[in-house]
């Protein structure tokens, strides 16, 4: 019983987060995000770590200049943050207070 309580409160937290992105973000860059952009947003917002240019390219099928472009203009827009880990160039969404 415990874990049903918490299972079904951890699916309202994600719900909740999600659509109050949805409802301050979405409309002021839908028409600016292409597909993959939005796909690489929903994976992170539903709990991924963080995002690289190969599992952008994974996420998306699509070339690694692409790739890289697309979170290039995700951190532009100042909706990711683009960071290091290891020799690897990460992408993790904007806090609110950064």
């Amino acid at each position: 019983m415990p874990y049903l309580f918490f299972l079904l409160a951890l699916i309202f937290l994600t719900v909740g987060v999600f659509l109050i992105r949805q409802a301050f973000i979405a409309p002021m860059t839908s028409v600016e995000l292409n597909e993959g952009q939005k796909m690489a947003l929903m994976y992170l917002e539903s709990g991924g770590e963080y995002i690289d240019s190969d599992g952008y390219q994974k996420l998306n099928d699509v070339s690694h200049p692409m790739a890289t472009k697309d979170l290039a203009r995700l951190v532009r827009m100042g909706l990711l943050k683009k960071d290091k880990k290891e020799k690897h160039t990460i992408y993790t969404l904007l806090e609110e207070n950064e």
